[in-house]
């Protein structure tokens, strides 16, 4: 019986079911056992759940959220924020779980963005007036518990009686959901907002997550707007040692004093597996010292990191690997570059001494190709890396063949990225040679076409046996795209090269195919595709083409077009856009 089985085994089902939300909902609701079981994963990273929201949805489920964890405030945080102007009810009930204890992902922006949506929220329904009579009931009974308050399936409207009040706070629903979402507000926001309340009531979670979490796994400190340095010390809160002890992932950017926050993460945490880090251009070059020092010692001081994530890393960038290659060398297993420089150190030499890297990314950097690599060490080994991208950015063929040559049949992810130049086509038909000779192994590759590269890339292709994801980019400058022959006849070659192997294609290109090529394609292809996607397109004939997918539904599954008009199929399987 399923429903009788012991805490630790419903608890290890749940674990491998974490990420399954829609599942673990429909378990909520088994029995009592149940559901005290699965409330501890569906509460570990809440505010996860919010960014998936519609924008109705959004502003109104984040004060219900903090709302729940206010609750779990003690009798004198409340009285506290009721001082100081936070006209909240005083009579909250006992939570049916402390939710407090079960949050293992803290992202500080998330929590102060959702915080000052509650305190919007709150001046709307319970407004400062000197009427007693208009004043809002402080009933808790307004906010009613719900264990899965967050879920896909929950209302979060509050119920209210008839009269002027339920009105007003129909009102203030409909004001909340006027606010905006966080990334618009991430990206959008040039002034603080206001850090009075909303600061107040962040930093009392805050604590109570340090006093209470005594298992925290993801510590984000980031935020876009330009606060006191005081505001992203929450590891300097009173027990954080313990809630921060087990930290594995953390997170750090912003335009504040960094060190301090780096410092006191540095005495507490022994055992993160991810640092990512973001490094801002500073007037004071020795504020910059300051901040390069404290991120080496926590680098060097942990245990075993295993992923190292740096944006915008500059002058001090050669340092900062550098003591990678001291502490990390033997654990370290993917490495991260977003636009960063390269300028002042030979990289491939020091990425040469980390023995167990399997993953190796490069986005919008720069001075990939400085003249400190131009002698290249063919000494320089990468026996075990299977990811290789280089996204945004320009890397040299020399550079691309000795990385390639060093990993060899290792590499089974490829990302080449787009073209930047039509000049630079010799350069790739020279990459895609090495690529053809040295990873016979290439199971998800990414590149793209110029004139004349298209035999190459076919014969590359060719070589892939056990290739499983293609995407191919059609640029401006190939034969298929700037001399208008559109993609019949690439299709018509490219469906001769494909490994059966193959499941998912992307071929991102500005001008559709006809309709005779498609069928073609996709008869003359050996395989079956779960997936068959066709990017910025300029125009395309949606119908047409659902009625080709639907008499090959047997063949292929899905189809996913994109351009500029969304419309959705009454197709099963079949999802077009354009």
């Amino acid at each position: 019986m399923a429903s009788s089985l012991p805490n630790d085994c419903l608890a290890d089902i749940f674990e491998i079911l974490s990420e399954d939300k829609l599942t673990l909902y429909s378990c909520l609701l088994v029995n009592r056992q149940w559901c005290k079981s699965v409330v501890p994963f569906l509460w570990r990273k809440p505010f996860d759940l919010l960014k998936y929201l519609t924008y109705n949805k959004l502003s109104t489920r984040h004060p219900k959220l903090i709302h729940s964890y206010v609750a779990c405030l003690s009798e004198e945080e409340r009285g506290m924020l009721i001082k100081n102007g936070i006209n909240i009810p005083t009579d909250f009930p006992p939570t049916t779980f402390e939710y407090s204890t079960f949050l293992r992902y803290l992202d500080i922006s998330e929590l102060y963005h959702a915080a000052s949506l509650w305190c919007m929220y709150i001046d709307c329904i319970y407004p400062v007036t000197g009427d007693d009579d208009e004043k809002v009931n402080n009933s808790s009974t307004r906010y009613p518990e719900c264990v899965g308050c967050i879920g896909p399936y929950t209302a979060m409207r509050i119920k209210l009686k008839r009269g002027p009040v339920k009105r007003r706070q129909r009102q203030a629903e409909q004001d909340v959901r006027k606010s905006v979402d966080l990334t618009e507000l991430m990206l959008n926001q040039t002034q603080p907002p206001p850090t009075g309340k909303v600061y107040l009531v962040w930093q009392s979670l805050c604590k109570m997550f340090m006093r209470r979490c005594l298992l925290l796994r993801y510590l984000c400190i980031t935020s876009p707007y330009r606060q006191p340095d005081d505001y992203y010390m929450v590891s300097a809160y009173p027990n954080a040692i313990k809630c921060l002890s087990h930290l594995q992932y953390f997170e750090c950017g912003g335009r504040f004093l960094k060190s301090q926050v780096l410092e006191t993460i540095a005495k507490v945490c022994r055992h993160l597996q991810t640092i990512k880090y973001y490094m801002y251009p500073k007037e004071n070059n020795q504020m910059t010292m300051s901040e390069v020092n404290s991120l080496i010692a926590l680098i060097q001081i942990q245990n075993s990191l295993s992923e190292f994530i740096i944006i915008r890393g500059g002058t001090q960038l050669g340092n900062i690997i550098m003591a990678l290659g001291r502490s990390q060398a033997t654990s370290l297993k993917r490495l991260e570059f977003i636009r960063c420089d390269f300028e002042h150190f030979n990289w491939l030499k020091e990425l040469s001494t980390f023995t167990k890297l399997k993953e190796l990314i490069f986005d919008g950097c720069r001075n990939l190709s400085n003249n400190l690599i131009s002698t290249l060490d063919t000494s320089s080994s990468f026996p075990r890396l299977t990811l290789l991208k280089s996204l945004n950015g320009i890397l040299s063929a020399d550079v691309w063949n000795a990385l390639i040559r060093n990993s060899g049949s290792s590499l089974q992810m490829l990302d080449t990225g787009r073209g930047m130049s039509s000049g630079l086509w010799q350069d790739h038909m020279r990459v895609l040679e090495t690529i053809g000779l040295y990873c016979p192994n290439i199971t998800h590759f990414t590149s793209y076409t110029f004139v004349g590269v298209t035999p190459k890339l076919f014969d590359t292709i060719g070589g892939f046996h056990q290739l499983e994801e293609l995407i191919i980019a059609l640029d401006r400058f190939s034969e298929y795209e700037g001399r208008g022959l559109c993609v019949n006849k690439f299709l018509t070659l490219l469906a001769t090269h494909l490994a059966p192997t193959v499941k998912f294609l992307h071929v991102i290109t500005k001008k559709p195919c006809n309709v005779d090529s498609l069928r073609a394609f996709i008869e003359k292809f050996r395989g079956k595709f779960k997936y068959f996607g066709m990017k910025e397109l300029w125009d395309v004939d949606v119908d047409t083409y659902a009625r080709i997918f639907k008499e090959l539904n047997n063949v292929l599954l899905p189809l996913d077009m994109y351009s500029s008009r969304i419309r959705e199929i009454k197709t099963p399987g079949i999802f077009l856009c354009r």
